[in-house]
């Protein structure tokens, strides 16, 4: 059978609004979907997101496939749910979108122990993966992220990882709260729906494409346009990070946050932190702008 592929793993976002949960509050704990392909080159982990040990036994109970015979992992893109675990794959190449493992690569000396080992293992792809597994870049989430399209069964197979969330999220054509440009991943759903007969998204399960299509009047969703010289919801957090006092700031209104992290998150507005402040720090928020704008 022509790519055999599997779900090691179905994700779920920290908050679903399509469930009627609050977009401001952490409801769940923060998984990927991971994929495994059977391929004539090996096989193919995509977006791997459990702690090593606990992946590889995933794997073995739901697919019979050992760790030691994972021949290549691929993420989708830099967010660390999507490269957790790459250290159970020994014989594994580690493989990121180049443009993506530039960032972990920039800020390597944030990284220690097991990440970082991880890290130098890492190689930058572009183009393909191995023959007939093409790179899709699918920007707006991530500006770098890049899907992975081959053949399968039932069709073409998208792994779109964080381009698409979920089922309700591609039917709304709507990007997460946590994305770069939300206008840039409106039209990354469009270019999925256009290639793929089957997606498996980021942090659900696999979808026909067809079943859930989104009505052709959808409109794009806009982000609000931050001013000019000043630190507002929708300022880029590259605008704050690099200075070592917005730094401080910022991190001492968010205690589960380190400085690799927001590295990582450089792309996205502050807003996307704020709703991930605790509730009692959310409600700074007036506060947390002046100060950093100070």
């Amino acid at each position: 059978m022509k790519n055999k592929w599997h779900i090691v793993t179905i994700g779920h976002l920290t908050r679903n609004i399509y469930w009627g949960e609050d977009n401001r509050r952490v409801l769940h704990p923060c998984i990927a979907t991971c994929t495994v392909v059977e391929s004539e080159y090996g096989n193919i982990l995509i977006d791997p997101s459990l702690p090593g040990e606990a992946l590889a036994k995933e794997l073995y109970d739901q697919t019979g496939i050992k760790a030691e015979d994972i021949a290549y992992t691929y993420s989708t893109h830099c967010h660390l749910d999507h490269w957790t675990g790459t250290e159970a794959f020994k014989n594994a190449k580690l493989c990121m979108p180049a443009k993506e493992l530039a960032y972990l690569k920039e800020d390597r000396a944030l990284y220690d122990g097991v990440r970082g080992k991880e890290i130098d293992r890492m190689i930058g792809i572009s183009g393909q993966l191995v023959p007939g597994f093409q790179l899709v870049p699918l920007p707006g989430h991530s500006l770098g992220l890049h899907g992975l399209l081959f053949e399968g069964p039932e069709g073409r197979i998208l792994a779109t990882g964080d381009a698409c969330m979920g089922y309700e999220y591609f039917h709304a054509k709507r990007g997460y709260f946590w994305s770069a440009e939300y206008t840039l991943s409106c039209e990354s759903i469009e270019k999925a729906a256009a290639a793929a007969d089957i997606i498996i998204p980021g942090h659900g399960n696999y979808f026909n494409v067809k079943a859930y299509l989104y009505d052709p009047d959808t409109e794009n969703e806009p982000m609000p346009a931050a001013k000019p010289g000043i630190i507002s919801e929708y300022s880029r957090l590259r605008e704050i990070i690099y200075d070592r006092k917005k730094l401080a700031v910022l991190l001492s209104y968010l205690p589960n946050f380190n400085e690799a992290a927001l590295r990582i998150a450089r792309d996205v507005p502050l807003h996307a932190l704020i709703l991930n402040m605790p509730a009692d720090s959310q409600e700074k928020k007036e506060e947390l702008l002046s100060a950093l704008n100070q």
